[in-house]
């Protein structure tokens, strides 16, 4: 540490020391007050013009060169000094003047080699390289000046870390002079640059004998000693110092500084931003030992009674306030050690961590901002704005600032570990590497450079790989806490709490004072179920001071673990009035809503709900779900959601983990109110950690918004996660249940085989998993296996039984409709009978009112079906019209009535029964629609409100259209099947009702596009593929027409159409069925379209069926005013070839005007054998 021991010299050293630190203004402003005090001086004149040409005023620089020219104009110093000034300045006249002035009768003012001394203690070591060169070179005598020159020359290339050359140059200046000390200290130095302190010891100790009073020397070599760990000797060496000279303050503070770092036991760099560093690698740390603490305390107080406005002395008391933790005493101290030196950036570094330390932030940076203006090029400056950018969570200016300090300073190892921690935090490796292997680099060997390695893994999510260097680190120095707190808890994460627990034992043998170790090792005891040794350890950590709020949190943990509900309470009442942040008041509120206390849960967010903190918001969201009030719920999430989200241009913001479950349980929310759920925000999911998403509520989530794919990873994800935790060879309820989610999702997205596997394999996991049987039974009556169905059903109610639970109602009615498919009549009845008794009063009953109600109208149904009722019986008349099974009763009894008496008597029937349900109501607009009433039938069904199920709508609205279009108003009809076609997805009863409607309205494109629509089913229907065939062989031919015939499956009950077309082409695609003839009716079935009619009837007469191309030529053109004389023609020629004389001669003198040309194809009988068309 600098010192000044006369006070004459005082304001010179300054400006030397200032022009050292690169604060030019600072020393140009020191040597204006020397000039003004001594304006003859050349050296003054020289130095501040100097001072002023590093600080860029050159205009004033030259200025006072010119005023020393005219006062010193036979100086030899001043036009060496002007020439160079030019010579840098490119100024070719001023330094063609300077040198020849220099060739002029010159005399040197003072030594001649004052100037080399005046760059050298300038620091300007290149300038005194060259000058100390050009004297070498002039030097003739050689001896103890030459000597003297190449020792300082020597000292310059030190200075530019030019080592090798330094060393040489000095070896020179010692075989010349072999009794200069001053060389001698420089060659240590020099050997101390290379790394070299053995050597440097020796040559210190060298020196010392030449010159045992050389106190510098000493003090060099003390701290020699003390950076090779040989403190003792170093506190040796300034206790001798001391004795010679017990005024000597410098030496006093830096013994005060080498007793406090041996009290801490590390090796801490002196006022350097590492020591008050947020980051996640701080420096190892010891307990304190009060004797060298309190020896450096009274150091720096004896110093300052020396020399009361000595800063450093201030410096050493506000470091060891720092390292005692009192924050705000070690402010007091940099404040007072500021104000006797307010330039030195050292000082005003260290106040601005110490303001921030205490909260004074503001202050802080205007200290720091103080710092830039004196020297924008500090290194330093640029370290401790990094470090508190950092802390104020803004990594990417930090970085800057960071790049910046390792670009000024390349030998900045600790700027280069904060720079690797912060790359790698952000997620940037390979720039994190490259940093922290400069860091390593420049200090090898070093147990925070294990630490950094260890925590540049644990950013790339390799703990496992961080193992062995955390191991290392601890190896180096057994009282680096954070390597061991860090071992720790890389154990506990990993889930090996025994040997977490091991570590936090080694590391507590070596430091049995630091709580936090005390905190881990009861974490680590808790994990392992050990409630009692973790409260032992806690106590233990109480016993060192107050337990922090961490650990008290964790003792409200173990409290309310064990049900101490009131303990966990006053336990975390205590954190909070220890700390008062809002993460202790949530954990009130969780104990309080652990004790079923929501209502306080609530009302103890209040604080941090006002500050919209995530966590706070999240909980209230909850516990507003178990009050029951989904929609105040749903409010606080979406609030939530907003806050915790990436802002735009913020790549580091928002909360992706908390946003993750928020949007989650946001969906589940709005699917509760029966409110839209987006897909898109659930996909972020995906993108954190997996231990923090609730996985099946995603998967539902995803599957309600209609991204199945992804609802299908997050249920594999729920299985990883629940078949990682569970045993192979045993029954699982977690595992069960995610493979019963995947079951579900399969079964979203209808894809049938994938959810039942998953379905089986839910009941393989636990086969008394009640939903898993009923979704598998479900799952394998759709498959066609209603006997693997009965069996799961079965085997869940006896499983129910076995384990004495009550019967589950769903379960045997879903067991009852599958025996009646599979004709097991008599055991249907049973079930039904087992859920239709009633015990006495006070025993428990199978079923509820409405379910005995139901069971009584489902079993009174199938005795209907038996013959076991008649159609009057009074067990018809059961109950409760509200019940789906009574509502399902009463379309059996009248589908019965239609079967056995007609759609009249079953539609006046239904029409009779009260409060009929959507289903039944278009039943009976269909039977009246049967029964001849199509205009009642089309009121009835337009009225039908509040049906929610598509398909059914779909039938409510097929059934109005044909009702409104028999009924005649066939433009009513055509707005009808728009609409619905718009409104509804198409099926293809819908299709073909809206392909007859634009077919009414002569547009075939219109009817076949309605038919070709892509929402339809890829194969046809019957009326589907048959009406598209006809429309194909109207627009593309016969060709067209029968490629798309040949699509239609035959059924095995043929309607009138396909009988007319077996009959028509009976080769081509259903040959004729002998038991369904075809009829001269038939032909009344195909729609009245010519080229179509053409076609049928060509087929006909090819086929030998002249009766029924007779019957469909006839048909075609009475119902066709607007037929041509050639077609009619054709009818009357196909009536006469089959013997339907009068119908020929009826038809013909019906159409006046065409008699000459009909008689003319009669007598030459052209139409008959010619082409239809």
């Amino acid at each position: 540490m600098a010192a000044f021991d006369q006070a004459e010299d005082r304001p010179t050293n300054e400006a030397e020391e200032l022009m050292r630190q690169k604060r030019f203004a600072d020393a140009a402003a020191r040597y204006h007050d020397l000039r003004r005090r001594e304006p003859s001086d050349l050296w003054f004149a020289l130095g501040h013009a100097s001072a002023l040409e590093c600080a860029g005023d050159v205009d004033r620089a030259q200025q006072i060169l010119d005023e020393a020219a005219v006062r010193h104009r036979a100086a030899a110093p001043l036009h060496r000094f002007r020439r160079l000034f030019f010579v840098r300045r490119e100024d070719v006249g001023g330094a063609a003047a300077s040198r020849l002035a220099l060739e002029q009768q010159l005399f040197d003012d003072g030594p001649v080699d004052q100037l080399a001394d005046l760059y050298f203690n300038q620091g300007r070591y290149r300038e005194a390289q060259a000058e100390l060169e050009r004297l070498l070179r002039e030097d003739e005598d050689g001896g103890a000046f030459r000597a003297s020159l190449l020792a300082r020359l020597g000292a310059c290339l030190r200075q530019l870390g030019e080592f090798d050359h330094a060393r040489g140059m000095l070896l020179q200046a010692l075989a010349l002079d072999d009794d200069a000390a001053w060389t001698l200290v420089e060659l240590a130095e020099t050997e101390r640059g290379m790394g070299d302190n053995e050597s440097a010891r020796r040559h210190y100790q060298d020196a010392l004998e030449l010159r045992g009073d050389d106190h510098f020397a000493r003090a060099h070599l003390a701290q020699v000693e003390h950076e090779s760990g040989n403190t003792d000797r170093a506190v040796e060496l300034y206790e001798s110092i001391l004795a010679a000279d017990p005024k000597l303050t410098w030496a006093k503070i830096e013994l005060a500084q080498v007793l406090a770092e041996r009290d801490r036991g590390g090796d801490d760099e002196e006022l350097d931003p590492a020591d008050s560093t947020g980051g996640e690698a701080p420096p190892a740390e010891s307990p304190a030992e009060e004797s060298d603490r309190d020896r450096a305390v009274a150091l720096c107080r004896s110093a300052l009674r020396d020399d009361p406005e000595f800063p450093w002395a201030h410096a050493q008391l506000g470091q060891l306030a720092k390292q005692a933790g009192d924050a705000a005493a070690a402010r007091v101290h940099f404040l007072r050690a500021h104000a006797a030196s307010p330039q030195t950036l050292r000082l005003i570094h260290e106040l601005a961590d110490a303001c921030r330390r205490c909260g004074h932030r503001d202050e802080a940076w205007r200290l720091l901002d103080r710092a830039l203006e004196i020297d924008p090029n500090d290194a330093t400056t640029h370290g401790y704005r990094a470090d508190a950018l950092r802390n104020e969570g803004k990594p990417e200016q930090a970085v800057a600032h960071l790049v910046k300090a390792v670009e000024l300073d390349p030998g900045y190892a600790w700027a280069w570990r904060e720079l690797a921690e912060l790359h790698a935090l952000s997620g940037r490796p390979g720039e994190a590497e490259s940093a922290a292997e400069e860091a390593i680099r420049l200090e090898p060997g070093a147990a925070v450079g294990e630490g950094l390695r260890a925590f540049l893994l644990r950013c790339r999510d390799e703990r496992s790989a961080a193992i062995p260097h955390l191991e290392r680190a601890v190896e180096r120095e057994p009282t680096y806490l954070w390597a061991w707190r860090e071992l720790a808890e890389t154990h506990l994460m990993q889930g090996r709490t025994e040997a977490a627990e091991t570590t936090a034992k080694r590391a507590l043998e070596v430091m049995p004072e630091a709580q936090p170790l005390w905190g881990l090792l009861a974490e680590a005891h808790r994990r392992r179920g050990q409630r009692g040794e973790a409260a032992t350890a806690l106590e233990r950590a109480a016993a060192l001071g107050e337990l922090p709020p961490q650990l008290l949190a964790m003792r409200a943990e173990l409290a309310a673990a064990a049900g101490e509900h009131a303990a966990a309470l006053a336990a975390a009442e205590q954190a909070v009035r220890r700390d008062g942040g809002d993460d202790y008041r949530l954990l009130v509120a969780q104990v309080l809503a652990n004790a079923g206390r929501l209502g306080d849960a609530l009302a103890a967010l209040a604080a941090p709900l006002e500050k919209n903190h995530l966590g706070a918001l999240e909980l209230a969201c909850i516990l507003h779900e178990r009050q029951g009030d989904a929609v105040a719920a749903l409010a606080v999430c979406e609030r939530a959601l907003v806050i915790c989200s990436p802002k735009d241009g913020d790549s580091h913001g928002g909360h992706p983990e908390i946003a993750a479950r928020l949007t989650v349980r946001s969906a589940l929310l709005a699917r509760q109110l029966n409110r839209p759920v987006a897909a898109q925000p659930l996909a972020t999911v995906f993108a954190v950690d997996p231990d923090a998403v609730p996985w099946r509520d995603a998967a539902v989530a995803l599957a309600a918004a209609g991204n199945l794919l992804d609802a299908r990873r997050a249920a594999w994800r729920q299985i990883e996660r629940a078949e990682s935790e569970a045993t192979a060879d045993e029954s699982d309820a977690d595992a069960a249940t995610a493979w019963l989610t995947l079951a579900e999702t399969e079964l979203a997205g209808q894809h049938l085989t994938g959810a039942r596997l998953a379905a089986e394999r839910a009941v393989d996991r636990d086969g008394r998993c009640l939903p898993a049987r009923l979704l598998a039974a479900a799952l394998a009556e759709q498959a066609g296996e209603p006997d693997a169905a009965i069996a799961h059903l079965r085997a869940a109610d006896a499983g129910l039984a076995e384990t004495g639970q009550t019967v589950d109602p769903v379960l045997l009615r879903q067991l009852a409709r599958l025996l009646e498919h599979r004709d097991q009549t008599e055991a249907a009845l049973a079930i039904w009978e087992r859920l239709c008794v009633q015990r006495s009063a006070g025993d428990q009953q199978i079923t509820s009112g409405p379910q005995h109600a139901a069971a009584q109208a489902e079993r009174s149904r199938l005795r209907l079906a038996g013959g076991q009722l008649g159609l009057n019986a009074p067990e018809l008349a059961i109950g409760d019209p509200a019940l789906p099974e009574v509502q399902h009763l009463r379309r059996s009894v009248a589908l019965a009535l239609a079967r056995s008496e007609s759609s009249a008597a079953a539609a006046d029937w239904l029409k009779a029964q009260p409060e009929l349900d959507p289903t039944n109501r278009v039943l009976l607009g269909r039977l009246l629609l049967d029964a001849g009433k199509p205009r009642e039938a089309a009121d009835l069904v337009a009225a039908i409100t509040g049906i929610t199920d598509v398909g059914l709508d779909r039938l409510a609205r097929s059934v109005e259209i044909r009702a409104r279009f028999a009924a005649g108003d066939r433009e009513g009809a055509r707005k009808r099947a728009d609409i619905a076609w718009q409104s509804v997805p198409p099926d293809d009863d819908l299709a073909v009702i809206m392909a007859e409607c634009q077919l009414a309205c002569r547009d075939v494109s219109a009817a076949r596009a309605a038919l070709d629509d892509p929402r339809l089913p890829a194969q046809p229907s019957l009326a589907r593929g048959l009406l598209s065939a006809c429309l194909a062989i109207e627009q593309d031919g016969l060709p067209a027409g029968m490629a798309r015939l040949g699509r239609v499956p035959v059924p095995d009950e043929r309607p009138p159409l396909v009988r007319l077309f077996s009959a028509a082409w009976p080769r081509a695609w259903a040959a004729p069925d002998p038991a369904q003839p075809v009829s001269l009716d038939d032909v009344r079935s195909i729609p009245p379209l010519p080229r179509l009619v053409a076609a049928v009837v060509e087929a006909l007469l090819s086929a030998g069926r002249t009766d029924l191309a007779a019957e469909l030529a006839l048909a075609a053109v009475c119902t066709r005013p607007d037929a041509t004389s050639r077609e009619v023609a054709s009818a009357v020629a196909i009536l006469h070839r089959a013997g339907r004389h009068r119908d020929a001669r009826q038809l013909a003198f019906s159409r006046g005007g065409w008699r000459t040309r009909l008689a003319e194809a009669l007598f030459l009988n052209r139409i008959v054998t010619g082409p239809w068309s």
